[in-house]
């Protein structure tokens, strides 16, 4: 047992290479030895011939070096180079300076060759395998060790069937800043990468390259994917997506998935440095203007848009394009723009007799801001226009005006104005009308608007009794 060669470090006299040892705390068993270790000179590694093997074996992490325990294989040293063959089951690695939690090894195989050059030595890792439960990886790698030189790497792998649920076990914390680690930690609820390519080429030093010291490039693809992106917020589900990352930045494309039960396609995701942790994303719904209503009046958005659009339901077709800017660390700073066009929507507001049908036209919405420039459909048994404009006010304040004209059919009105069968409205009369609304920054202030309707009511015919009598030809303004 290496435990027990371990402990004779303490007779050792004290200084560096017995505190090493005891640090790295060595276990595990060593079969058939037969080795010769022979010093090559200083700074050197030495002379290793002879075979060995070996069986559940561990090393403590030390300094910025991963920890390891469980690891079978054999040695076969050659002089200045040899082969290690790893062939390994139930194993883990521990590596507190990038991990915050152990990571399982269930199956690992591999054969790594090293070769001393000068001062430096030479390392291949080639047929690697690793089922670590949560994902497979293969690969192969180059390293180049030099004294007083970053180490060089050349990696090229493959991960398949890997689950996002347990990427913060590999996240290397201390490349990232606490609040995107904190927001990647709650990020992905469910999905699955299917496969995925690694090439990474240049010095261990500076990773992921931002100041383009090296290459590192990732492309794969992801399904499944649910993911929470902010208090309050819908999430994403069922996202499938290809995505690319080369050094720091990110860039990811949707072909379908959903955000509060509204279907979308043609996502797309992209952050410059995943350090700063903004990203910019957009999508295409094609759905039911009931989802999309819904979804909205779920979402903190809702409280800005006034306490009508908490009443509001709808039906019909609706094309939407959304383009948002998340900056996570302030979240409070985003940028939520959505263009729709509406192609025949029905629209209530809850506890009104009044309905708008037919509505078609352009609506875009910029997080609190809403202009309408052209909006048609039917209502009251007649068709009408509007358009809605909304300005900018001191303070971060808004006003948001609808601005309505249109014609309507007494048989239409006579059961909203809530008169007797026999009242017999008829004809039909053109009205105008504003709706001015005050928005105060502050979404826990209400609303205060105003509404305004004019017509001369002529062409409506009423046989109510006098004063409300009047035949279609009169005028009578109402205002």
């Amino acid at each position: 047992r290496i435990e027990n060669l371990a402990v004779l470090a303490d007779l050792l006299p004290p200084g560096a290479l017995r505190e090493r040892i005891l640090a790295l705390a060595p276990r595990g068993e060593v079969f058939d030895l037969d080795v010769e270790v022979a010093d090559a000179g200083a700074g050197k590694l030495p002379d290793i011939r002879g075979r060995l093997r070996f069986a559940d074996v561990g090393l403590a992490p030390y300094g910025k070096a991963a920890g390891f325990a469980g690891f079978d294989g054999s040695l076969d040293g050659r002089g200045g180079g040899g082969i290690v063959q790893v062939a390994t089951r139930d194993a883990s690695i521990d590596w507190p300076q990038q991990w915050r939690a152990t990571a399982p090894v269930v199956r690992a195989d591999a054969r790594l060759e090293w070769q001393r050059f000068g001062d430096g030595v030479r390392l291949w890792l080639d047929d690697a395998v690793a089922d670590s439960g949560h994902g497979i990886a293969r690969g192969k790698l180059r390293l180049l060790l030099r004294p007083d030189d970053a180490p060089l790497m050349d990696v090229s792998a493959t991960a398949e069937d890997f689950d996002v649920t347990q990427l913060w076990r590999y996240l290397q914390v201390n490349r990232l800043s606490p609040k995107a680690v904190r927001w990647l930690d709650a990020a992905f609820r469910a999905g699955r990468v299917t496969k995925a390519e690694v090439s990474i080429t240049g010095p261990t030093k500076g990773f992921p390259y931002r100041e383009g010291q090296g290459v590192f490039r990732v492309s794969g693809h992801a399904t499944g994917i649910d993911l929470f992106y902010a208090a309050g917020w819908p999430e994403l589900k069922g996202v499938e997506s290809d995505f690319q990352f080369d050094g720091p930045a990110l860039h990811a494309t949707a072909s379908r998935g959903s955000v509060g039960g509204v279907p979308f396609t043609d996502g797309e995701v992209q952050s410059g440095d995943l350090r700063e942790a903004i990203f910019a994303a957009r999508g295409r719904a094609e759905t039911d203007a009931g989802r999309v209503i819904r979804m909205l009046q779920a979402t903190p958005l809702a409280p800005s848009l006034g306490a009508l659009f908490a009443d509001l339901s709808g039906s019909g077709p609706v094309k939407a394009v959304a383009a948002l800017v998340l900056p996570i660390k302030q979240f409070d700073r985003r940028v939520v723009t959505v263009q729709a066009m509406l192609e025949g929507v029905n629209l209530r507001l809850r506890g009104q007799p009044v309905e708008a049908n037919d509505v078609e036209g352009g609506l875009w919405v910029r997080n609190r801001e809403i202009q309408a420039p052209a909006l048609a459909g039917r209502a009251l048994g007649g068709p009408w226009k509007a358009s809605i404009t909304t300005t900018p006010l001191a303070g971060g304040n808004l006003r948001t005006i609808l601005r309505a004209q249109g014609s309507l059919q007494g048989a239409a009105l006579q059961p909203i104005a809530r008169l007797p069968r026999n009242a017999g409205l008829t004809g039909t009369a053109d009205w105008r009308g504003t709706l001015d609304v005050l928005r105060n920054v502050d979404p826990k202030v209400p609303a205060r608007g105003t509404v305004q309707l004019t017509s001369d009511l002529r062409g409506l015919a009423s046989t109510l009794p006098e004063p409300f009598d009047k035949p279609a030809g009169a005028s009578r303004e109402l205002d």
